[in-house]
């Protein structure tokens, strides 16, 4: 149990120096390139990456059109979406939405990474 510990700290603690020093790295050449302050810099890639990492943990199965279905719309497709939603009420179908967010070790370093990179340039 403790070597489970220890060895999910060190994998955290080794996926956090990696992305805090590439989160650093990244800004210092894009500030030295676009002559920004890496303040603005660390900023805006911090939350790049915590939006980026947040939203790469959320799965699930949802029941609205996708953004394919938007642009079809014609008549017959609108037939089609009013016969299936008639159907649907008939059946009385439970159609829930559901959401899972799978958190673990390595996405939690570059979310922690991120953070600290925005926290970082308000303090900077």
């Amino acid at each position: 149990m403790i070597k489970t510990k220890s060895n999910s700290f060190l994998k955290f603690s080794f996926i956090f120096i990696i992305s805090s020093l590439t989160l650093f790295v990244l800004g210092s050449i894009i500030s030295n390139v676009s002559g920004t302050p890496i303040k603005d810099v660390m900023f805006i890639e911090g939350i790049v990456v915590l939006m980026l990492s947040v939203f790469s943990l959320i799965e699930g199965n949802t029941t609205l059109p996708s953004m394919q279905e938007f642009g079809r719309i014609n008549p017959q497709y609108l037939v089609n979406m009013i016969l299936e939603s008639n159907e649907n009420a008939r059946k009385k179908i439970n159609r829930n939405s559901t959401l899972n967010i799978q958190l673990d070790i390595s996405s939690l370093g570059v979310i922690v990474a991120a953070l600290i990179s925005v926290i970082f340039s308000f303090t900077f």
